[in-house]
């Protein structure tokens, strides 16, 4: 059974994330309870559509994320009470440090419904560049590694 996206509360949040991280968010939806280990509401079915813009009436998008590009998606069994945003490092790591708006879109095939709205502080993330030095014992000499988005790249040995 789909959830009729009427049912879905509107939240607010104030979110801080960096240039040099992905964006993980999780909200879990629980019905009628506080407990965490309580009954979720199932989120299964259901598209979501994310814009995220400097301020309402601009028209330029900073990040768009949907169900479709797998930026916002839903727990796996037993978990179809969470709501995922994840926005990879690939795509913060382009973005520039500042204050943005946000919101959540949620639709059923019947329903549209904004069911998030938000902030967003994206900070200058400090460390960059990621190297991993590495000491190979058979030669004695030190290798480093750079971790990308496409995996890690071992550079020449010095």
């Amino acid at each position: 059974m789909i959830t009729n996206v009427l049912a879905l509360p509107l939240a607010s949040m104030e979110i801080e994330t960096g240039t040099n991280e992905d964006w993980i968010d999780v909200v879990l939806y629980l019905i009628d309870t506080d407990d965490f280990e309580g009954p979720q509401l199932d989120l299964r079915g259901i598209r979501f559509a994310m814009h995220v813009r400097r301020a309402p009436p601009e028209h330029e998008v900073i990040i768009e994320a949907t169900t479709e590009n797998r930026q916002l998606r839903i727990g796996t069994a037993p978990d179809f009470g969470y709501f995922i945003i994840w926005v990879p490092h690939s795509e913060m790591r382009n973005k520039i440090p500042g204050s943005y708006v946000g919101d959540v879109v949620a639709m059923d095939g019947i329903h549209r419904r904004v069911f998030i709205q938000f902030t967003l502080n994206i900070v200058e993330g400090i460390t960059r560049g990621e190297g991993i030095k590495w000491l190979d014992t058979r030669t004695g000499i030190v290798r480093t590694a750079h971790v990308t988005d496409m995996g890690v790249r071992w550079l020449p040995a010095a």
